[in-house]
């Protein structure tokens, strides 16, 4: 009956059980130089993991691990966000600095090397940041 709460996942599997066999069935008619079709039924096939996701509402402890994790990765994100500001804008001052100074300096060839631009200053300021 279409009242079940379960239906909507049954038609899910329905639907990726029928694109599975038009897979299977495009995949012995035609040849295997036509990847266009083959990829988009493979790329479409890769919705039944989908499918693990009805056995999350019964574990509640896996729902909560999941979560967790999803808001790691966000704060994960929001971290390396704030980190390549902070290297930008320092970059941009070191530039300015250490990337412009006299030929007379004794370390101005170091200088120059490491902070000449700044995608070079902040790859040398990821080092320094990231090296115990």
């Amino acid at each position: 009956s279409f009242s079940n709460p379960e239906v909507a996942w049954n038609m899910f599997d329905v639907f990726v059980l029928t694109l599975g066999i038009s897979d299977l069935g495009m995949s012995k008619l035609c040849d295997k130089s036509s990847g266009s079709v083959a990829t988009i039924f493979r790329v479409i096939r890769l919705l039944r993991i989908v499918r693990l996701f009805r056995l999350v509402r019964f574990l509640k402890q896996l729902y909560l691990l999941a979560f967790g994790l999803v808001e790691a990765v966000q704060a994960m994100f929001w971290v390396s966000l704030l980190m390549v500001v902070i290297l930008y804008v320092c970059s941009i001052g070191m530039v300015r600095t250490c990337g412009s100074l006299p030929d007379t300096d004794p370390h101005a060839e170091f200088l120059h090397s490491q902070f000449a631009d700044i995608r070079t200053s902040m790859l040398t300021l990821f080092v320094l940041m990231s090296s115990p």
